[in-house]
């Protein structure tokens, strides 16, 4: 049963997927001043990057809010190889302008903090744009991590955020009460009377503080990076609770197109009948085909209340638009006029038809996503690492010979009875009848068992090779971070080291001779070890690669007054 519809909050506005040129994995934080960027380019390592990482990393939730699909059902249709779009039924265009005002929200809060600058927030915008559309292009489960960084800025975030609430707790008070003092032109202080002076600011801060260590005790991560965080954090907040009038809802958008929202909703409307009466959606469709109306396949709902749920999510969605300021309360209510007349109609319809149809799957992607992953099933089945499958087809065995474990034939039913699980999911979603679906299963199973029964198999397709180039170039950029974590220094104190003529390893004077640069090879080391893992390099390559990389390292730590070449 798919759940329902759900109002987005800013608490849960967020965003997800491959990016093609992001710096998901740069693990460099922020400067302490917001950097100017240029019209078309944004910094990897500054705060607007690590929060459009963070909400990408978050991706199939918000796409499962945003269309009211069941974000299981979304991320079991990506992992047989659909795009975004083909996993959520909506189409690509539809889809860049529900995810896009969700990603971007932050970065507008964040500019009205004053985090990042208006150049930033143009660049972010760009950004966003665009490799959100690279993103919907992308095949397959493919979704990315947010690193530490991009976790403690939406921690920042999230306490900036939540500044109004949590002065309200500590004074014990109404929030309403408190958001009423600041239209007074009162300051947040003023506002928590039964707080004495200074109390307010250590409270806050000390919620940030928890915040960020706990990342540090828990995840792991660097203390010098929750630091630079909290020292942005407490920056803005003790600016924001001395700001006579404070507006937190300063944030504003260009009108949304009510229209294409309204349509939206209505193309949902069966999704949102079964939901409600309880029913699986295709119990619903079935009802449809045989002349019923939505009312009727709802029989479990008193007359009425269909329409008055249905509409419910309708107002709040628009509802929703006039919070954001993307639109009047008075074209809210002339848009929700319309759209309960055109609801009422729908749902009284007999045999209703939705004009627009659903994305068709591509059941040619759901057979080669299957001989994809062939190589990993025969290792699950055969309780067998991957690595040692891998080895036995060198060797010129055959899948199911390596796979020896399981009798004959075994193997072979397993494997095609996945195959016939993605394509039936394919037709429960409507994506596929089932005619196709039984002459599909017929083409790839006859693939598969070629394919299994072939010693020596090699895949046609090879995984996409890492650039270890890049690897090594990630590490050196990083390097006086990594000194300032493994030395347990600020990193602005190894900075002025550097400026004074000194080198990192002098810089890193906690750690005996020679320790720095074992620890950072050993990073390095992890780093192409990675990619050796995920089959995006050979260990031939990842020796060469670390060779080279090591030699540069091992000269940049002994450098006197080294300075980062900028790209």
């Amino acid at each position: 049963m798919k759940k329902p519809f759900k109002i987005l909050s800013t608490g849960t506005l967020a965003a997800a997927i491959l990016l093609s040129g992001s710096a998901l994995t740069a693990g460099k934080a922020f400067a302490d001043e917001a950097v100017p960027a240029t019209k078309s380019t944004l910094e990897a390592n500054s705060f607007a990057s690590q929060l459009i990482n963070y909400h990408l990393s978050i991706l199939a939730k918000d796409a499962a809010q945003a269309t009211g699909k069941d974000e299981d059902d979304i991320r079991d249709a990506l992992a047989v190889g659909d795009t975004l779009p083909e996993a959520t039924g909506i189409s690509n265009a539809d889809l860049l302008s529900d995810l896009t005002p969700i990603i971007t929200f932050d970065l507008h809060k964040a500019s009205s903090y004053g985090i990042i600058s208006a150049d930033e927030l143009l660049a972010s915008e760009a950004a966003v744009a665009e490799q959100l559309g690279a993103i919907l292009e992308t095949k397959g489960d493919k979704l990315p991590t947010a690193d530490n960084n991009a976790t403690l800025a939406h921690l920042v975030m999230n306490r900036l955020d939540n500044v109004v609430r949590d002065t309200a707790s500590f004074a014990r008070k109404d929030q309403n009460d408190i958001s009423e003092a600041l239209r007074q032109g009162n300051t947040l202080v003023q506002s928590a009377t039964s707080l004495d002076p200074g109390e307010l600011k250590d409270d806050l801060l000390g919620l940030l503080k928890q915040d960020l260590q706990f990342q540090v005790s828990t995840y792991g991560v660097s203390q010098a990076d929750a630091d630079r965080f909290y020292a942005l954090g407490a920056g803005k907040l003790s600016e924001i609770m001395n700001t006579s009038g404070y507006n937190p809802d300063s944030v504003k958008w260009a009108a949304k197109d009510l229209s294409k929202l309204v349509a939206s909703r209505i193309n949902h409307v069966i999704t949102d009948t079964a939901f409600f009466a309880r029913k699986d959606e295709k119990d619903v469709r079935e009802d449809l085909l045989q002349g019923k109306t939505l009312v009727a396949s709802a029989a479990n709902l008193d007359p009425g209340e269909l329409k008055e749920k249905i509409s419910n999510v309708i107002r709040q969605d628009l509802d929703f638009v006039v919070a954001m300021g993307q639109a009047t309360q008075e074209d809210a209510n002339k848009s929700y006029a319309e759209a309960v007349s055109k609801i009422a109609d729908i749902i009284n319809t007999p045999g209703y038809t939705p004009e627009t149809v659903a994305v068709q799957a591509d059941l040619q992607k759901v057979i080669q996503a299957r001989i994809d992953r062939v190589i990993n099933d025969a290792a699950v089945f055969g309780k067998k690492e991957e690595r040692d499958v891998r080895e036995d087809l060198r060797q010129g065995k055959s899948l199911v010979a390596s796979a020896a474990r399981l009798d004959p034939g075994e193997f072979k039913e397993k494997v095609l009875n996945l195959l016939r699980q993605d394509l039936d999911f394919q037709v429960s979603l409507n994506r596929a009848t089932q005619e196709d679906a039984n002459k599909y299963y017929s083409e790839g199973a006859a693939k598969l068992t070629d394919i299994i029964n072939t010693p020596g198999y090699t895949p046609e397709s090879v995984t996409a090779q890492a650039d270890l180039e890049k690897v090594i170039q990630t590490r050196i950029d990083r390097v006086i971070n990594d000194t300032a974590v493994f030395g347990k220094r600020e990193e602005k104190d190894v900075l002025e080291d550097l400026r004074q003529g000194k080198t990192l390893a002098a810089s890193a004077a906690n750690l005996d001779p020679g320790e720095l640069k074992e620890k950072v090879l050993k990073v390095l080391r992890q780093d192409l070890d990675f990619q050796v893992s995920m089959h995006r390099a050979t260990q031939a390559d990842a020796d060469k690669y670390y060779s080279e990389g090591a030699l540069k390292l091992s000269e940049i730590i002994n450098t006197p007054g080294y300075t980062p070449s900028k790209a």
